[in-house]
């Protein structure tokens, strides 16, 4: 910081001072860190400023419509729609020094996963009673499925073929 003073005299010497402080700051290069870098359509992402010095105002806008979203060092935000987002941090330290962090971090939305099934039969009137479901869920990069039969894990195969060795409903 610099003070800067001026100082007034008058044909008599009557004086008067007036100063004020100049703040020089490095130009800001705002940073965050995110809780995510890819997630399901619906999940949160939380963001949170990691930059220094510490900024005096912090905004977001989190998809890119060039609304601002939240403010605050740490803001979460519900990514609803399939896509990838690059998210802008705007950092204000006083009134004449602003920076954003533009292409800092890309945010992947995938779509969300719809679990879906068909099977041999819905009622079965003897025992053992062997029904195949067939696995026709739907979403993008699944990695693995599990079945579950009244409560307890089944198998972890993308289709089931079960034998049911109760009655029951």
């Amino acid at each position: 910081d610099y003070e800067v003073c001026l100082t007034v005299e008058n044909q008599i010497g009557c004086t008067s001072e007036h100063c004020e402080t100049i703040e020089v700051v490095q130009s800001p290069v705002p940073q965050f860190t995110t809780s995510e870098s890819t997630v399901c359509a619906g999940n949160y992402v939380t963001f949170t400023s990691t930059s220094n010095p510490t900024p005096a105002q912090i905004s977001w806008d989190f998809d890119g419509d060039g609304i601002e979203d939240a403010t605050g060092a740490t803001a979460a935000f519900q990514f609803i729609t399939p896509g990838s987002y690059t998210p802008v941090m705007t950092a204000t330290y006083s009134s004449n020094c602003v920076g954003q962090s533009v292409g800092n971090q890309t945010i992947t939305v995938l779509q969300g996963l719809t679990p879906n099934f068909t099977s041999s039969s819905t009622a079965a009137c003897a025992l053992p009673a062997v029904i195949d479901f067939v696995n026709s869920s739907s979403g993008q990069n699944i990695v693995g499925y599990e079945w579950i039969v009244n409560g307890t894990s089944a198998a972890t195969s993308t289709d089931l073929s079960y034998t049911f060795t109760d009655f029951g409903t």
